[in-house]
């Protein structure tokens, strides 16, 4: 395989579409169930279509694309990370740690059962 990055966005002109990255350095769950439900067509990404799939309208759609993926991930880690769960019980996961490996494997499932 070339490239394993994964490009998001509408492709018509230059400048439309963003590799998927990272949005700092905790969120490499989120990224991941966030990849996958692209991939899968299931992404709601705010300023997208539902798939995620077709950037934002206006100056600059790239950037806007790429703060609203980035956006996405914080939201998904704040929901998984909220119903952790898991080997800890009622102890808190607190968001340096990303998110827990047990949130992401739901997270990825529940696209699956979708």
């Amino acid at each position: 395989m070339s490239s394993s990055r994964l490009r998001v966005g509408a492709f018509t002109t230059p400048g439309d579409a963003v590799t998927l990255t990272q949005g700092d350095s905790t969120t490499c769950g989120a990224t991941v169930v966030l990849a996958a439900r692209l991939l899968l067509g299931t992404a709601g990404v705010p300023g997208g279509s539902a798939s995620g799939l077709s950037g934002p309208t206006g100056p600059l759609p790239g950037l806007r694309l790429k703060r609203a993926l980035h956006a996405e991930q914080r939201r998904l880690q704040a929901r998984m990370n909220r119903r952790s769960g898991g080997p800890l019980g009622p102890l808190p996961w607190t968001r340096r740690l990303g998110s827990t490996p047990w949130a992401v494997a739901r997270a990825l499932g529940e696209d699956l059962d979708a």
